[in-house]
């Protein structure tokens, strides 16, 4: 596998945030596969669509990882960080407050990516760019920071500015600021 240049979401509501998203960036360094290369400043949002009461606010990161492993065996180690550092599963479908949760974004040597599910078809695993990530304020202003300014989006081609505006345009939101800077492990 050759080298890929991945960005990744990192967010965590749960007890100690900070801790919680230092947590997740360690299991990442800890993999000789993986070096950090870069990492935001952390964001503060409410919840969304969690069914708790009394939720913590998101805090919410982006980092730069350059990795020889496959999209696939990388979703997988993601989702066996999740799961380590205490992240339950939905339950009777509902989403519950998470330790940390990454989420794959983009990968700069592969713009469009689609894996589906071997037994349903029907059923996408992992898809790059990342769906929802672009309607989600807390992951393009992280990633705004980290990426590089001449990135467009490869379905849309907008630049991760151009995102940014539009986002605070037609959600008529305030932007996001960063609150604190993460430390690379």
């Amino acid at each position: 596998m050759n080298k890929l240049n991945i960005y990744i979401a990192l967010g965590s509501n749960y007890f100690n945030r900070l801790e919680c998203l230092k947590l997740g960036l360690n299991f990442l360094a800890q993999n000789s596969q993986i070096k950090i290369k870069k990492l935001s400043s952390i964001y503060f949002n409410k919840p969304i669509g969690l069914h708790e009461e009394n939720a913590l606010e998101f805090a919410n990161a982006a980092c730069l990882i350059e990795t020889y492993l496959a999209p696939i065996a990388l979703l997988h180690y993601c989702q066996f960080i999740e799961v380590a550092a205490g992240r339950k599963l939905k339950q009777n479908n509902l989403i519950l407050s998470r330790p940390i949760d990454l989420d794959l974004l983009i990968i700069e040597e592969i713009p469009s990516l689609q894996i589906l599910n071997k037994k349903n078809s029907e059923t996408i695993i992992l898809q790059i760019p990342h769906p929802k990530a672009f309607e989600r304020d807390f992951v393009i202003f992280p990633l705004a920071e980290i990426i590089n300014k001449t990135w467009k989006h490869p379905i849309n081609g907008q630049s991760i500015e151009e995102l940014k505006q539009n986002f605070l345009k037609f959600s008529g939101q305030k932007p996001l600021y960063p609150q604190l800077k993460l430390e690379l492990p």
